[in-house]
């Protein structure tokens, strides 16, 4: 006999899913089969609200993973305990200044001190030392090595102009790891007096009251020569000149 309460729930279940779709007669068979239907329909139905209400991500199995990307062979690898590589610094450049006591422009006095001062204006300077370089009209006169660590400077007392010159000329180097720098200034070194000597033309005797004339310009200067024959003279300024007699002397020679 069959049971009228089994035959409800069978009668409600088979409107769910019918027993063509079910596969089979037997009544404990439908019921599970119909149970699992139900089952799943509610299932799907409490991952729609889960999905709607409380998250973004859809319930059910996750995606599986992707597999890893082999490594590419040409890839360079670089060490766990790799250090960083050095930045590259720049040749060291260097600009020259030149300060003299005295100076007009690129004129000046003998016996003046001249300061050279090597400026580091790119780079930096892994070579402990460096020349300065003095020369005379293209010779070298002076020279002298020095720290590149610091303010990088040389001084020297300029050379006095020879009795038998009027002026020279002076300029200067920088040496630095093979490269040398030429300062961008020539200066010109005038005595600081004139020594005016006045001999007889036949006697060859020293000639007392000899009037000589210096001009640098300004007008001339007048200078005579005393019991020697002979008149130290300073000069006003490290500029040309010009020497002349007074009348009634005549320079001859």
């Amino acid at each position: 006999m069959q049971d009228p309460v089994a035959s409800a729930s069978l009668r409600a279940l088979v409107e769910l899913a019918p027993t063509a779709s079910l596969g089979s007669d037997d009544l404990d068979d439908l019921l599970r089969v119909a149970g699992e239907r139900v089952f799943e329909k509610r299932l799907k139905v409490f991952e729609r609200a889960l999905t709607k209400y409380f998250s973004d991500v859809p319930l059910g199995p996750s995606k599986p993973d992707e597999p890893d990307v082999p490594d590419d062979p040409d890839d360079p690898v670089e060490p766990a305990d790799a250090k960083p590589s050095p930045s590259i610094v720049p040749p060291a450049r260097w600009e020259l200044e030149a300060k003299v006591d005295d100076a007009v422009v690129d004129d000046c006095f003998e016996a003046s001190m001249l300061r050279l001062r090597a400026k580091l204006v790119e780079g930096k300077a892994l070579t402990p030392k460096a020349t300065f370089t003095v020369l005379r009209d293209g010779a070298a006169v002076a020279s002298g090595e020095v720290s590149t660590a610091g303010d990088v400077t040389f001084q020297w007392e300029i050379a006095r102009v020879g009795d038998d010159e009027v002026a020279w000329t002076l300029e200067f180097r920088f040496r630095y790891e093979g490269d040398a720098y030429t300062g961008n200034r020539v200066l010109t070194v005038w005595p600081r007096t004139v020594r005016l000597e006045a001999r007889h033309h036949r006697t060859d005797a020293p000639t007392k009251g000899f009037r000589f004339t210096v001009e640098q310009g300004d007008g001339p200067v007048a200078a005579e020569t005393g019991d020697g024959g002979v008149v130290e003279h300073p000069l006003a300024k490290p500029a040309p000149f010009t020497v002349s007699s007074e009348s009634p002397f005549v320079v001859r020679e």
